[in-house]
């Protein structure tokens, strides 16, 4: 029993001080800024031209980072009043939320798990974040469904949707037996 909490306090401490990036920000909490984009952000459509998220209705159609056209079942809103800021090595620069997710060559991550250095992917390729920081936001938020889940270019770079998001948040619960 005494090995077991032993090794339990080991466990959260490595937990704990692992969450600490380069930006000395600790990711569990100064990260944890929701899922969902800022307004402004420009989302790709079928026919390559960008619109702001804001203006974007149900039944519309986007690019997928499969370059196939998808159709938005549903807008989701909110208020956020920070969001992590995020910029690549060819300037593109993105306002997100920590728990929506964004594609590495990793695999689909959440924002609050990336480090400077990570590689995304974007509408021209794998891009390295050169930039990672919470940024005041106090205003409006908007996340996308679909009937499945996809990846959509915002700002360029490729990001997962509310589906996605929901499904990654719920796989990062931790259950510990009482």
């Amino acid at each position: 029993m005494k090995r077991m909490k032993i090794v339990y306090l080991f466990v959260v401490s490595f937990l704990l001080f692992s969450c600490i990036n380069s930006t000395d920000l600790t990711l569990g909490s100064a990260y944890s800024t929701g899922g969902g984009i800022a307004q402004d952000t420009l989302i790709m459509k079928v026919d390559s031209t960008e619109t702001r998220v804001s203006s974007l209705l149900e039944d519309e159609f986007v690019l997928s980072n499969n370059r196939i056209g998808k159709q938005i079942m549903s807008v989701i809103t909110g208020t956020a009043r920070n969001l992590v800021l995020i910029k690549t090595s060819t300037g593109k620069s993105l306002l997100i939320g920590g728990d929506q997710p964004i594609k590495t060559t990793f695999g689909w991550m959440p924002v609050n798990e990336l480090q400077v250095g990570a590689f995304v992917y974007c509408t021209d390729g794998l891009e390295m974040i050169v930039e990672i920081n919470v940024q005041t936001y106090n205003s409006k938020i908007y996340n996308l469904a679909f009937n499945e889940e996809i990846g959509i270019y915002g700002n360029g770079i490729v990001i997962g949707d509310y589906t996605m998001m929901q499904r990654m948040k719920s796989e990062q619960a931790i259950y510990i037996d009482p």
